[in-house]
């Protein structure tokens, strides 16, 4: 028996259990993702004061969601700037912008905004601090908004609960 099979066949065995478990984080990830999605299939929410478009915040922005007094998420065309050292619920991670694309339905978009914002996710992983605290989103125009020409997907950091301080 050769020591350096042994050793070569538990490295083998090692990364493979390693790309098991990304894989797995991943499709978790994905599947939140898919099923927290904004609903696309929405028409034009209300207008609020002081709510912005996502799309035209900058990277590393953060942002409240609109909600009721109650803390229901309110339907609104935008989110509210804020800076981050007050508590929001999220931050811009990329902004995609596809002039080009159609609109594919609302599941095929959703798995694009999706991938998109994995991607975008596990370019900057390696800098954040607590990964395994944050959790990948996106903001998806509806099918009507994005036949207007909206066509920016904005990816985002979220955690389960609102938080302060940057995560960028």
């Amino acid at each position: 028996c050769d020591h350096w099979g042994m050793a070569s066949r538990g490295a083998r065995w090692a990364a493979a259990g390693t790309v098991v478990a990304v894989a797995a984080m991943v499709a978790a990830a994905s599947l939140w993702m898919i099923r927290n999605a904004p609903d696309s299939s929405a028409s034009s929410g209300e207008t609020i004061p002081g709510v912005v478009p996502i799309a035209s915040l900058p990277f590393a922005a953060c942002y409240a969601i609109p909600r009721d007094a109650r803390g229901e998420i309110r339907a609104a065309n935008g989110v509210y700037p804020l800076t981050c050292d007050e508590e929001h619920d999220g931050q811009i991670l990329d902004q995609v912008s596809l002039p080009t694309l159609e609109w594919a339905g609302s599941v095929a978009m959703k798995a694009s905004a999706q991938n998109q914002c994995s991607a975008a996710f596990n370019r900057y992983r390696a800098t954040f601090a607590d990964p395994e605290t944050l959790i990948p989103g996106y903001f998806l125009p509806n099918e009507q908004r994005w036949n207007e020409g909206d066509r920016t997907i904005t990816c985002t950091l979220t955690m389960g609960t609102p938080f302060d301080g940057t995560r960028l």
